[in-house]
């Protein structure tokens, strides 16, 4: 099968652009995508399928380990070649075969040892370098003799060359597929849309502008539940097709990987229709998926990071709240040490209120101001400094 997208991740944009013209050079009917970053790297490898992926250890942000952890997920079959500059310690070698990398390098890396480990990862030979005119021998003082040709055996009897075989018909485009479907349920519309409810094609219109709100999320959500389902019965891509029937429309809904089909037909009696798309979503659905497939777009849903529980262990109660712990009391050594820190505050005499100790505080001159060089209103009305 051949290679359809290698990425290379380096946040060293020349190194990585060094690593990208030697495979395009060595690879040139492969696409090969740089990107300095882990999180333009999920990007590329949600939406399109790669076969190998070369990172770097240190990006900026989500280191390259981590990176590849998320990968698998959505592409467990993804080759990884790890490149770096720390210490290749017994350590690190360990971090890289836990994650699946098939090799580990240290930098700096040669561009003939970086091809003939791609080479070997892949499995694939590169492109021939161009033929060089070969050497003219000369002996020394003489020709060199000319080899005589070998005699050719006789001809045997001529046998029947087998036929070739039938090549495969071409498959249509994404278009002409939707395009076919609907005119052959006669159909109002046929939809596809992708992970996040997005349409990537369609052939007809929805029934309605404001429907596709309305009704994409609830499908989506559906499916991601039919998806899970599918994965505990043991298959990646969910083979299944779900109908609804309805005043309005008929709808005939059909997962492919992880995008979505959706097929909207007239309302009218008559299970034989309704049965026949069914038939048609389910070839339409392997039909696609190829299709997806060799446009280089992702088309393996990508599973829930969340652990699936079974249903043996039963319900699941929440857990108790934590009991809220009283703050320490302070030590009688840190409180007198406090106490002498701050000095004894002035408070109410004995059998005095509160109103009283403030009033008296205020009247007379129990808190003198700040600065002695300036008087309160109060001060400057009792010595007689203020206008009647």
């Amino acid at each position: 099968m051949p290679l359809k997208r290698i990425l290379i991740i380096d946040d060293a944009r020349d190194v990585g652009r060094m690593y990208q013209q030697a495979l395009r050079s060595a690879y040139p009917h492969t696409t090969i995508t740089y990107v300095p970053s882990a999180e333009e790297a999920m990007v590329e490898v949600t939406t399109f399928t790669v076969d190998l992926m070369v990172v770097d250890i240190r990006l900026p942000g989500m280191s390259g380990l981590d990176l590849v952890r998320r990968v698998r997920l959505r592409q467990p079959e993804i080759k990884v070649i790890i490149i770096t500059g720390m210490y290749l310690d017994e350590d690190l070698r360990r971090q890289a075969r836990e994650v699946g990398a098939s090799h580990l390098l240290g930098k700096p890396v040669s561009v003939s040892e970086f091809i003939s480990t791609v080479q070997a990862v892949l499995g694939e030979e590169p492109a021939p370098p161009p033929t060089q005119p070969r050497a003219v021998e000369k002996a020394r003082g003489k020709t060199a003799p000319l080899k005589s040709k070998a005699p050719e055996p006789a001809p045997a009897q001529a046998e029947a060359a087998p036929e070739p075989p039938t090549p495969a018909p071409p498959l249509p485009t994404l278009s002409e597929a939707l395009t076919y479907l609907r005119s052959s349920l006669g159909g109002q519309a046929a939809i596809l849309l992708d992970d996040t409810g997005r349409v990537t094609a369609q052939a007809g219109d929805w029934p309605s502008a404001e429907l596709a709100e309305q009704i994409v999320p609830d499908l989506m959500a559906g499916l991601s539940a039919m998806q899970r389902i599918s994965r505990l019965a043991g298959a990646p891509l969910p083979d299944a097709v779900f109908s609804l029937r309805g005043k309005e429309f008929d709808l005939v809904c059909a997962p492919v990987g992880r995008y979505a089909l959706l097929l909207f037909l007239k309302s009218g009696p008559g299970a034989l229709r309704t049965a026949l798309a069914f038939e048609e979503a389910l070839l339409a659905q392997k039909q696609i998926a190829r299709i997806l497939g060799e446009m280089g777009l992702n088309v393996s849903p990508i599973p829930s990071e969340q652990p699936v529980l079974a249903a043996a262990e039963g319900p699941q109660t929440a857990p108790e709240p934590l009991a809220e712990e009283p703050a320490p009391e302070p030590a009688p050594e840190e409180l007198k040490a406090l106490e002498e820190i701050l000095g004894t505050p002035p408070g109410p005499a004995a059998g005095q209120s509160v109103d009283d100790f403030w009033e008296n505080a205020v009247e007379g001159e129990a808190l003198p101001p700040p600065n002695p060089d300036v008087l309160t209103y109060e001060q400057a009305r009792k010595l007689g400094l203020l206008p009647e």
